[in-house]
Order: structure tokens, then C-alpha cells, then sequence
């Protein structure tokens, strides 16, 4: 998964801006359990799960400007992204038939903590919600 992130926080007294960056690219390999609520693959159907998460792409940055000047005071990033980390997700789905064919609606929640700062222990949640619909080949 591709993802620009970007943040940008003002401090008006302090005349500071705060302005970071994170582009990535996330892997992720989901073991997802289904349980069908009451025929198999027709009505409604619950998910559930969790995948194994890595970047195999980082790039964080962090600008501190002066609103005066317009200089960059520093630049610099004290954020660790993790090499592996885990995600939980769950969801809801339905299963139709439409001439013979199953068709599947699904709404989806995914979730992990992706960055732990060192010095204030401060972290980054990523959130994922999906809907899909497709056909079962």
C-alpha cells in the first residue's frame, strides 16, 4: 500500500511551524477467519483477524520554519518505524447469487501501530476502513 501522510501543526505564539512528511510503502500479509451465519456462501457473514506488517519503503520528514523568516530552523526526524508490526481487522460481508454466480459485499476495519518516537513515546495508529463488492470465481 502506497501512502503520502502529511501533517502540518502551527504554533502562533511560539511563531513555529511544524510540518512533516511521511511517504511509504506498506506490505502487509493478512490471516483473515470467516464465519457464514447461517447458510454456506449465502446472507450475512462475519470477518476477523489480523496480518504482519512491513515497510519495505520510508521516508519521513520534519521541517520547523519560522513564520517571520520563512527559514527552516532544522530538519530532522527522531521517528522509528517498526520492521514487522501487527494489524487487527474485522468486518461484515453478505453474500448474494445472482445467476449462479456469487457476488460479495464486504465493509472492512483494519488497524496497527505503525511509528514509536524514542524520546516522548509518543505513536502513530493507521486505520483502515473498505468497502468492497466483487464476484467469487
Amino acid at each position: 500500500m502506497l501512502n503520502s501522510n502529511k501533517l502540518i501543526y502551527e504554533i502562533p505564539n511560539g511563531n513555529l511551524i511544524y510540518d512533516l512528511t511521511i511517504k511509504s510503502i506498506r506490505l502487509e500479509i493478512p490471516i483473515v477467519a470467516k464465519y457464514n451465519l447461517f447458510e454456506e456462501n449465502k446472507g450475512p457473514y462475519i470477518l476477523a483477524g489480523f496480518g504482519l506488517n512491513t515497510f519495505v519503503s520510508w521516508d519521513d520528514k520534519l521541517q520547523v520554519k519560522a513564520y517571520s523568516s520563512g527559514n527552516v530552523i532544522s530538519e530532522h526526524s527522531d521517528l522509528d518505524n517498526s520492521n514487522l508490526l501487527p494489524s487487527i481487522g474485522g468486518g461484515l460481508g453478505y453474500n448474494l447469487q445472482i445467476n449462479s454466480r456469487p457476488l460479495f459485499i464486504e465493509l472492512n476495519y483494519n488497524g496497527a501501530q505503525i511509528i514509536q518516537s524514542k524520546p516522548n513515546s509518543s505513536a502513530v495508529y493507521v486505520t483502515n476502513y473498505e468497502f468492497k463488492i466483487g464476484f467469487i470465481f
